[in-house]
């Protein structure tokens, strides 16, 4: 071809699309395991399951021993408090019976002789019962004091006569529970004195005439702070004692005494003390200044009183929660031991484990690479030999014979061939590329005449001619001209699954005589004739 009008074409050089792909290893995808396996991942969970049991058995023993331990010492601390109220309610009921006592002797008096009977005569005769209350009066029907030893509340109504003492008011005492003499806490006792409310209690007894007239006496509940100051209830402790017909606090000892509330009939508090016997024990918060604590009450034999007394809750279990905290820290203690002893078994069995897999993935490994060193060995013999074989055909063949590979490569080819191809012999060498083969045989002119524009002309030649491999290979016959200018042409005969191209150049026979194959000699005999050696075989 030529070209013309000053334009140009695209050169080609060839194809770079391959025809035959060269053959691969196709990995075979297998199923990927975690590192330590289905059996690994049942032993770790196994070991989650036995350590969260024994922590659970830890904290259950540890949680039992607390609620035990917390459980005891709320025993003792209530039977503690309810002795100490079992013997104020012993107290207020001797003295109240005392006080009984003397308004019998009173009222007895009275009746023998009503007309000369004078209060004032008995005073020094029952210093019992002026010690217990600081009124004893004689009232008629309309409760107007008609006698007393307080001179000032004759003609009053009872309890209107009173100028030393206030019921209801905010009193302290000393820490033995008796007021100094001026009334006043002494400095040195002023952080372990007793803060108290106290009312009057009055028991009277009927007379006989006037109708509807009556002795009686105020009774202060003395003994209550006494007792309450020995009780040593801690700091937030208190007693009270409380009339269960009317609801009402007679008197109260301790903190709730500095703002406390008189009426509890509505409350929790009262409603346990009112329905669970004579005697027991209760917690939860105090009436009068709804502080948590653990009460004990005890009802008065014979009256509609009952004393309560009450050790706030924390106090009281204050060694069940330091016990508690530290069976808490032991627990956590051993939960954290057993955690790590988990997590080094845990560790060691994935250790172990993907160790173990990785010996025998070695060793598997190790096998494979063996066998494949021997399939080697092996197909390097049969490529040997095959070679060999592939060499002697090529040379006894009476055509020239080329075989390229899958890229069109020189890799084999006969004396015929190198000497009918049109090329130097010294100019082919294996891995050759066919285009460059074809390129020396279009520049000695063994394709004709390409052209003017020849280099174009030239490649574009061998460009159709690569094509025509590479697509068409299978019986195509690509013509030149041999020595002497004898036409030839190149068979094209296609080497199954992708194993390259034969060319085969025919019509030499018209050029160079015929070569007659002989085979080869034999060979020698051996002339070693040495034992044979055997090998020892490992099975």
């Amino acid at each position: 071809m030529s070209g013309s009008g000053g334009s140009k074409r695209r050169r080609r050089v060839g194809s770079t699309a391959r025809r035959y792909k060269a053959p691969e290893l196709v990995p075979i995808k297998q199923k990927r395991q975690g590192p330590i396996g289905a059996g690994g991942i049942m032993a770790c969970i196994g070991v989650v399951l036995v350590t969260g049991a024994l922590i659970a058995l830890v904290w259950s023993i540890a949680l039992r021993t607390i609620a035990d331990q917390t459980q005891q010492t709320r025993d003792r601390v209530e039977q503690d408090i309810l002795a100490r109220a079992v013997v104020m309610a012993e107290e207020i009921r001797t003295e109240m019976l005392s006080i009984d006592q003397s308004l019998t002797i009173l009222r007895a008096a009275w009746n023998q002789a009503p007309d000369t009977f004078k209060l004032t005569e008995f005073q020094q005769f029952l210093p019992a019962l002026t010690t217990l209350s600081p009124d004893i009066f004689v009232a008629d029907e309309k409760w107007v004091v008609r006698q007393s030893i307080i001179p000032s509340a004759v003609g009053a109504r009872v309890g209107g006569g009173y100028v030393n003492f206030q019921p209801g008011a905010l009193e302290s005492f000393g820490s033995d529970g008796t007021k100094a003499g001026d009334g006043r806490l002494l400095l040195g006792e002023a952080s372990q004195g007793v803060e108290a409310r106290r009312a009057l209690v009055y028991l009277v007894q009927p007379l006989d005439k006037p109708a509807n007239w009556k002795v009686g006496a105020a009774y202060r509940t003395e003994g209550f702070t006494r007792l309450f100051a020995g009780a040593a209830l801690g700091i937030n402790g208190m007693s009270t004692l409380i009339d269960l017909q009317r609801g009402i606090v007679q008197a109260v000892a301790g903190p709730g005494a500095r703002k406390p509330s008189a009426e509890v009939l509505e409350t929790d508090m009262f409603t346990a003390f009112k329905g669970r016997g004579e005697r027991g024990a209760w917690t939860g918060p105090t009436a009068m200044d709804g502080v948590v604590r653990i009460h004990a009450f005890s009802k008065i034999p014979g009256r509609e009183m009952v004393v309560a007394v009450g050790m706030a809750e924390g106090e009281a279990l204050a060694p069940a929660i330091g016990i508690a905290a530290n069976i808490r820290a032991v627990a956590m203690g051993a939960s954290a031991v057993l955690t790590g002893i988990a997590g080094l078994v845990i560790w060691v069995l994935v250790t172990f484990r993907t160790a173990r897999r990785r010996q025998r993935a070695a060793a598997r490994a190790q096998a494979d690479l063996e066998a494949i060193q021997s399939e080697v060995a092996s197909l390097r013999i049969k490529a040997s030999l095959t070679g060999a074989q592939v060499q002697a055909m090529l040379q006894s063949s009476p055509d020239g014979v080329a075989l390229l590979d899958h890229d069109l490569h020189l890799i084999g080819w006969n004396q015929r061939f190198s000497a009918g191809c049109g090329i130097p012999v010294e100019d082919l060498r294996e891995g050759m590329p066919i285009d460059a083969l074809m390129r020396e045989q279009a520049r000695a002119g063994l394709y004709g005449v390409l052209g003017d524009g020849e280099d174009e002309a030239l490649e574009i030649e061998v460009a159709r001619r690569v094509a025509i491999l590479r697509t068409e290979p299978s019986g195509a016959s690509l013509p030149l001209y041999g020595p002497e200018g004898v036409p030839l042409a190149f068979h094209i005969g296609l080497v199954p699954d992708g194993g390259g191209l034969v060319l085969i150049l025919a019509g030499l026979d018209d050029v160079l005589p015929p070569i007659i194959y002989a085979p080869p000699p034999p060979p020698p005999p051996p002339t070693d004739t040495a034992a044979p050696v055997y090998t020892s075989i490992e099975w």
